[in-house]
């Protein structure tokens, strides 16, 4: 009597992350990671490199971003202290020659170096999608003297992440430190000790496909059950080593503005808007003045932020974009938060503007031809000046 033959076990279901239609995802959660040394960075200074996403959804801005000439561009906006015509700053005492040093008046020791300093910028696709540069500068180790952070002079880096999300100020800037903390922990470290051969592109990668994961999950649960997620990382700094994964763990709130689906008209990129803070913009101005700026930008005015630092500038001018979108509105017009010196000429276009320059440029503003009119706000000194307008037409 013939039997039929046994059925082979199935193996059990993966289950699979719901699916949804491109229009309803979320932005990636970055779209180019850049590491650029100064503009004028000495010859022996180890040139950039760019990490893409493991993706393709970023082409359109690896195209337009990722050659050698964007490049150079963007270290203009990750350095806006960094002026062709300025004087060149003083040699540092004993400069270092030998062995070929090839050292220049821009590179610092350590205890030169400014420390901590995270600002962002503001560039635009050709389809006029904007994109924002989250920008962390940092000293790197001698090329030498790897194991001694102490020990002689080397050349300033900066770490620009590029992504069309709005908001997350705060989350970048934790990301940034992180890959700071991983590029140390690599050149101080033997190699038996790095978690992969790419340490950093490792951890963004896994960052960005666990981002992509929990903004698929957010976008398909009901509207009560919408809340803030958290993506964890292990081994990010010395791999899956059981005596280190207690202390090698990262844990990343991402906020619900880089989970929401990205925007695609006027009132959804003001809701976006809304996720930076305005308070460092209310530290600076009070309540008066901030209204005063409030006016400015809704009657579609010229406004010029001025400060000694561009993080204060990046920050505030971020937050009178959100204090605009309180009411769903949309600033459309030329945004830059920090306008490098060699962009100066971009304060005579003929159009509304929000833009930031460094305080030390003052003075080179009355060498522009035909400015036109021009409301200038200092955040350093809570004062306000205007140009080329009628006293009758300002707010008091």
């Amino acid at each position: 009597m013939a039997t039929a033959p046994p059925v082979p076990p199935q193996a059990p279901a993966v289950p699979q992350p719901p699916t949804t239609t491109p229009q309803a995802q979320s932005w990636p959660l970055y779209d180019l990671f850049l590491d650029v040394p100064h503009p004028a960075s000495s010859p022996k200074c180890p040139p950039h490199f760019v990490i893409g996403t493991p993706d393709n959804r970023s082409d359109l801005v690896l195209k337009e971003f990722g050659g050698a000439d964007s490049i150079s561009k963007i270290a203009r906006f990750a350095f806006p202290d960094f002026d062709d015509q300025a004087p060149l700053p003083p040699a540092p005492p004993n400069p270092e020659v030998a062995g070929g040093a090839g050292l220049n008046r821009y590179d610092k020791y350590w205890y030169h170096h400014a420390g901590f300093q995270h600002h962002t910028f503001s560039l635009q696709l050709s389809d006029g999608i904007r994109v924002h540069g989250h920008v962390r500068c940092y000293l790197p180790f001698h090329l030498e003297a790897r194991t001694r952070y102490d020990v002689g002079r080397r050349g300033i880096r900066a770490f620009v992440l590029l992504t069309r999300a709005r908001g997350g100020d705060s989350l970048y800037s934790s990301i940034l430190k992180t890959v700071e903390a991983i590029s140390a922990q690599q050149g101080s470290t033997p190699p038996d000790f790095h978690p992969s051969a790419e340490p950093q592109r490792a951890f963004l990668h896994a960052l960005h496909r666990n981002h992509s994961t929990i903004s698929i999950n957010y976008v398909s649960k009901p509207d009560d059950k919408k809340v803030p997620m958290a993506v964890s990382l292990q081994g990010a700094e010395f791999g899956n080593r059981p005596p280190y994964l207690p202390v090698d763990t990262c844990r990343f709130l991402m906020p619900v503005s880089l989970l929401q689906p990205a925007a695609t008209d006027p009132n959804s990129s003001a809701a976006a808007s809304l996720a930076s803070p305005m308070m460092p913009l209310f530290r600076c101005l009070g309540v008066s003045h901030a209204l005063r700026l409030l006016s400015a930008l809704c009657s579609e005015r010229r406004v010029l932020l001025v400060s000694a630092s561009p993080t204060r500038l990046s920050v505030c001018a971020r937050s009178a974009i959100s204090m605009l979108a309180q009411g769903l509105l949309h600033w459309q017009h030329l945004f830059i938060p920090v306008l490098p010196p060699h962009l100066l000429q971009y304060l005579a276009a003929p159009v509304p503007y929000l833009m930031g320059i460094s305080a030390r440029l003052i003075p080179r503003i009355d060498t522009i031809p035909e400015i036109g009119e021009l409301l200038i706000i200092n955040l350093d000194t809570n004062s306000m000046e205007i140009r080329n307008i009628h006293p009758s037409q300002v707010l008091t």
